[in-house]
């Protein structure tokens, strides 16, 4: 059974609809594939998918490596040239940052999007990023390595699930200090601030998740009533 594909460097025009029966397929690269236009079908089980300098992808295409179903289902890592956030992301930022709120336990399922143009840099996967749980830097370490450096001045888009692409220290022993946690997930400082288009962050699980600070609106609650 074919897990893993590269169809790099290659001078097709699309993917045909046939790819989806690749039912065991859990990672394909189309690299530098100038001239790839269409992608009609996703195989079912795709987790990382790498698409860089594919700079003739359609919107058609775009959207459909951005399906809701495709990245709920988890662990994906996905890497492709434009695009933007998808209507179903919980939040959406303009800056370096995004962040959530969540009590009791971490959060199994928490997808990341960021959109960055990309001009010269050591080609990794997914990108660099640090996160913050109430204001202190948590230790994560990414699960994979780069490729080689290409001159790419384009705008990519990183839509990834956080667990499978970054290895989280022992989240049970995080110390919770409060009803609600924050939780920061930033790439300021990792690259030329210039280059953000926009950050997203998108959790599975909607019960003790919040993206609204619980705390700024009760201090309000507060100031109007004293």
């Amino acid at each position: 059974h074919v897990k893993t594909l590269s169809l790099r460097d290659n001078n097709f025009t699309f993917l045909p609809e046939c790819i989806k029966e690749l039912q065991f397929l859990r990672s394909l690269d189309v690299s530098g594939c100038l001239h790839l236009q269409e992608i009609r079908g996703v195989p079912p089980n795709l987790k990382e998918f790498t698409a860089r300098e594919c700079i003739s992808l359609s919107s058609s295409s775009l959207s459909m490596l951005s399906n809701q179903e495709l990245h709920e289902a988890g662990q994906t890592m996905f890497c492709f040239p434009r695009g933007s956030i998808p209507e179903w992301f919980n939040h959406r930022s303009r800056g370096p940052s995004s962040s959530f709120w969540f009590r009791n336990e971490f959060p199994d399922n928490v997808l990341c999007l960021l959109l960055a143009r990309v001009e010269c840099l050591h080609l990794d996967v997914i990108p660099r990023l640090k996160m913050f749980i109430n204001g202190k830097r948590h230790k994560i370490t990414s699960r994979w390595g780069g490729s080689e450096v290409r001159k790419a001045k384009l705008n990519y888009t990183y839509l990834f699930d956080l667990k499978s692409a970054f290895e989280l220290d022992d989240l049970s022993e995080v110390a919770l200090e409060k009803e609600w946690n924050h939780v920061e997930i930033t790439y300021a400082g990792l690259i030329e601030t210039s280059l953000f288009k926009a950050t997203g962050i998108h959790v599975l699980r909607q019960d003790d998740i919040r993206y609204d600070d619980p705390y700024g609106k009760r201090k309000l609650e507060h100031d109007l009533n004293s």
